[in-house]
């Protein structure tokens, strides 16, 4: 590579960067709560549920996930995303990447809507009274539909 390569792709990694404090400290945090996550991944061993849903499901392959739901614990959706993250090549990507991903997401949502001033509508609207079926986590994950 020449410098003006270098020098270009500096620039660019430099404007994606926050400048401010607040996002840097944020950026920082999300880093390192990927890193957590991504260990977690590996680290801990599968349960009973995900391996059967793995073998049954995501194994298969992704047509076959989208069309095959014996049991009322296949969740289409997650199966049919977490089969073509399976293509990868690694069981333990595919068994957790969806959910790896949605992490993420949800810590940028989170800081996103904050940011807005609008930390008074998300602590509201994960009041669990409110959503007595729901947890909070999986309104997030509504709410991460929508805002990005």
């Amino acid at each position: 590579m020449n410098g003006s390569a270098i020098a270009k792709t500096e620039k660019k990694i430099n404007e994606l960067l926050p400048h401010s404090p607040e996002g840097m400290a944020v950026t920082l945090f999300v880093i390192a709560m990927a890193a957590y996550y991504l260990w977690r991944m590996f680290a801990i061993t599968p349960s009973y549920d995900e391996l059967y849903t793995y073998y049954n499901f995501i194994s298969r392959g992704p047509l076959y996930s989208a069309i095959h739901w014996p049991l009322a614990n296949n969740h289409v959706g997650y199966s049919v995303l977490s089969a073509v993250l399976d293509l990868f090549g690694n069981s333990y990507i595919g068994l957790r990447g969806v959910s790896y991903i949605a992490a993420i997401t949800n810590l940028i949502l989170v800081y996103r809507i904050c940011r807005n001033g609008q930390r008074f509508t998300v602590l509201y609207a994960l009041r669990r009274d409110r959503f007595p079926r729901f947890g909070g986590k999986k309104i997030l994950g509504i709410l991460a539909i929508f805002v990005i």
